[in-house]
């Protein structure tokens, strides 16, 4: 349950970066001295949004040969932050189960995104996992 809140915070975090088109570190220092979160937390969310902004061009490569007929431009901005925070996560973040970031990324976009984004999440992911993450193990339905 706490990672699926921090989840929720990284993606808020990512969202404002974008949208609000702020600074990383101003936006993440304002959020942290507002939001008050236990250490852990705070790790937990500073690893992925700085490391997701670090590796943005590879994952938005990755968004654009996955989500097929769609440029990444014309994406939603919340679809856009949770599918750029799970294939961070899923590439760079040993320690969770692909499997599970799918599922948390897909009840993300159900939550804050409209009725049609979990679908598109898990079938962007769902693909990526099983053309390159996952060729040798059981595949993930899409």
């Amino acid at each position: 349950m706490k990672r699926t809140f921090g989840r929720e915070l990284v993606l808020r975090l990512l969202f404002e970066i974008e949208v609000g088109e702020q600074d990383p570190q101003t936006c993440m220092s304002y959020f942290f001295e507002t939001t008050p979160v236990e250490k852990d937390l705070k790790e937990f969310i500073t690893t992925r949004v700085s490391g997701t902004l670090e590796h943005l061009e590879k994952i938005d490569e990755i968004i654009k040969k996955y989500s097929k007929d769609w440029d990444i431009d014309r994406l939603a901005y919340v679809d856009k932050a949770i599918l750029r925070m799970s294939l961070f996560e899923m590439n760079y973040v040993d320690e969770v189960p692909d499997v599970v970031t799918i599922n948390e990324a897909v009840e993300l976009a159900k939550k804050y995104s409209d009725i049609s984004s979990g679908k598109f999440i898990n079938g962007v992911l769902g693909k990526y996992y099983n053309t390159e993450k996952n060729q040798d193990k059981d595949t993930v339905s899409e």
